[in-house]
């Protein structure tokens, strides 16, 4: 049975937020928004509970921006469970083929994102379905590693005719013709029989935006290669981020068997530049794996450019398209363009050709001082920590922290926005925010012939 089973052992250090007694700690599990939990253990503020629990995955194997959320809470007879402490684990490290076992020691943290000195000690067993391929080796980003068309897959081969070779005797010099040796073609693994009939199929495409292209003083557009047709968007002048928002439609009458080996192309060309060097990056994707899509699309999927000649050239950018493939029958889902969430892990969402080497990035932040902090509690409330006895005599200060948050995880990173959040710590309540500020990447950076810094 392909599961994820997941071993809750015990946990140390747990806050006491009770004010009479103890703890009754218990710990839930979230997977793909299935929760299962453990039991109560009364009293307890060092709890063992020991319990494994299993979610099936029902023969599908793990993504790589798959992650596990825990919950650690405190169980109460009236009113709601209080929550000692989260933590969020992401799955990917499991992902290096066949049952792989982990065992980690998490931190938790409260409400307001901060570590807390609390862990739990989990174990992870993840047992694949038959046949489940590893995650490529070498890369630490997220998204998914989509292979190029270069590429064999070795589980599904047939053996191609060779053309025979003519040799000269150099005793004699007679022609004589040697038959070739037949050789394994690799194919890509079809999940299911082909028709051979043709059928009618239009493949809709949208290009919506891309970021971080490189280059200096560029002036971008998008091409799109569907088998034997080709179409293009407008050219956006002086900019790294363009935006087109532009629809295409390719109709073809063919069979599934034929159009789904075909290629789908995405390049973007630097249009200042001579023909020979204007390409900038390139994508390219089966159409039977869009197929095979829920709805048979991919909506708002980043893709990562990169140069066709060089895997070892890094990221040259990246382009956010919709792509849908729909046959005789099929509804076409709303490509609409949504507006970006700032919650959205952006690089999850994203296709890697396969190979290609990413670059990690550091941010070093050098933090000094604030000066004319305001003062966050109302008197008011001040008088109620003093009745309680939870307040000092007369606070007339803040106890300030520093938040710097950036959602990237490689270089050069779609997440543009660094946030500053500073806020005011406090006993009783949730933190308050005293100011925050956004930092744009591009204005501590430059584009280059190279790429970004």
């Amino acid at each position: 049975m392909t599961s994820l089973d997941v071993t809750v052992i015990s946990a140390e250090k747990l806050p006491d937020i009770e004010r009479f007694g103890k703890l009754d700690p218990y710990c839930s599990v979230q997977f793909q928004g299935l929760k299962k939990k453990t039991r109560v253990i009364e009293d307890n503020d060092v709890p063992v509970w020991n319990e494994t629990l299993t979610f099936d995955l029902k023969g599908v194997p793990l993504a790589s921006n798959d992650e596990i959320h825990i919950e650690v809470k405190d169980h109460e007879l009236i009113g709601r469970n209080k929550v000692v402490g989260t933590a969020t684990i992401p799955l990917r490290n499991l992902l290096k083929g066949g049952e792989q076992t982990q065992q980690l020691d998490v931190t938790l943290k409260d409400s307001n994102k901060r570590e807390l000195p609390s862990k739990v000690k989990l174990k992870i067993t993840y047992k694949p379905p038959p046949g489940a391929k590893s995650a490529a080796g070498g890369d630490t980003g997220g998204g998914t590693v989509v292979a190029q068309d270069d590429e064999e897959d070795e589980e599904d081969e047939e053996e191609e005719e060779a053309a025979p070779v003519e040799v000269v005797d150099p005793n004699t010099g007679e022609v004589k013709v040697i038959p070739a040796k037949k050789k394994k073609k690799g194919r890509r693994k079809k999940s299911r029989k082909l028709s051979n009939k043709k059928q009618p199929f239009q493949i809709r495409i949208k290009v919506l935006e891309a970021r971080q292209l490189q280059g200096t003083n560029i002036q971008p557009l998008a091409r799109v290669n569907v088998y034997n047709q080709t179409k293009q968007t407008r050219v956006k002048k002086s900019t790294h981020s363009p935006f087109w928002n532009e629809s295409f439609f390719f109709n073809f009458n063919m069979s599934p068997a034929d159009l789904f080996d075909e290629l789908i192309e995405f390049q973007v060309f630097n249009s200042r530049k001579l023909r020979s060097d204007s390409l900038i990056g390139s994508f390219k994707m089966d159409i039977g794996m869009v197929y095979d899509e829920p709805s048979h699309a991919f909506i708002g999927k980043w893709l990562l450019l990169s140069d066709p000649e060089d895997n070892m050239a890094g990221c040259k950018g990246y382009l956010k398209i919709c792509a849908i493939v729909l046959g005789p029958g099929d509804e076409s889902p709303s490509i609409k363009a949504a507006t970006q969430d700032e919650s959205e892990d952006i690089e999850a969402n994203l296709l890697r050709p396969a190979g290609v080497t990413l670059r990690p990035a550091t941010f070093n932040l050098r933090l000094f001082r604030a000066e004319d902090i305001p003062r966050m509690d109302s008197d008011v409330i001040e008088g109620v920590k003093k009745v309680i006895g939870l307040g000092d005599e007369n606070k007339e200060f803040v106890d300030p922290y520093f938040i710097f948050s950036f959602a990237g995880k490689e270089f050069p990173s779609m997440c543009e926005r660094i946030k500053f959040i500073i806020k005011d710590w406090d006993r009783i309540s949730n933190d308050d925010v005293i100011c925050s500020s956004i930092l744009n990447v591009n204005s501590i950076s430059a584009f280059g012939e190279n790429g970004l810094f």
